[in-house]
């Protein structure tokens, strides 16, 4: 009986701390849901304001998942698994050691470069092989490196 007790208690309260995470909004492409946390405010504003939100059709040119999560169905919906649990791991834990900003992963900024390559392959095609080693050895071109503040209007 106790059993069953706890059990009720922990689906309730997991279910309102999900509905009070906004935790649908998690499963759309809608750049809003980034915002839930108010830790991605500036972020959001800031991609807001950059040419990748302007809206063709009601719909932005480039949503945050259009950038930052790989373009195969089963591959997205992993990577953003493992953002998620990540994130709400840290929330819910690790609340003193949180960073004033986040910082871009190793795998991040890869799935950043290929989903530039991606959507821009007609242009970049023609003007450099964007996997190509650039005077340094073991770094590829980097989009980003030169285009900071394309999809946020400053570098984050």
């Amino acid at each position: 009986m106790w059993f069953l007790v706890v059990l009720v208690i922990i689906i309730v309260g997991a279910g309102y701390t999900f509905y009070n995470a906004k935790g649908m909004s998690y499963f759309s492409d809608d750049s809003a849901a980034c915002n839930n946390c108010h830790v991605m405010n500036d972020v959001y504003a800031s991609w807001r304001k950059s040419p990748h939100s302007r809206e063709i059709n009601g719909k932005p040119i480039a949503s945050c998942n259009d950038c930052h999560l790989p373009n195969e169905f089963v591959n997205k919906w992993i990577a953003k698994a493992q953002s998620g649990v990540s994130h709400a791991y840290a929330f819910t834990f690790n609340l003193d050691d949180l960073p004033q900003n986040f910082t871009a992963t190793k795998m991040s900024k890869n799935m950043v470069q290929a989903n530039c390559v991606r959507c821009h392959s007609q242009m970049v095609s023609v003007v450099v092989n964007p996997t190509t080693t650039v005077n340094h050895a073991n770094e590829q071109l980097s989009c980003v490196k030169c285009h900071a503040s394309v999809g946020h209007t400053r570098g984050f």
